[in-house]
């Protein structure tokens, strides 16, 4: 679970690309879900993208 990336269907790509894009628009190594569940917590509690 912890490796597991978005499924490759559009709406799927789109949904993950946004989020990652309203958190940060500088990261690149924002691969997997877990990856983005991170970052959000990141954010969210006051820390820099």
């Amino acid at each position: 679970m912890i490796r597991r990336t978005p499924d490759s269907d559009p709406e799927t790509l789109m949904f993950f690309f946004r989020r990652v894009g309203s958190f940060s628009k500088t990261r690149e190594d924002i691969k997997t879900w877990m990856d983005l569940i991170d970052l959000d917590d990141l954010v969210t509690f006051g820390g820099k993208p």
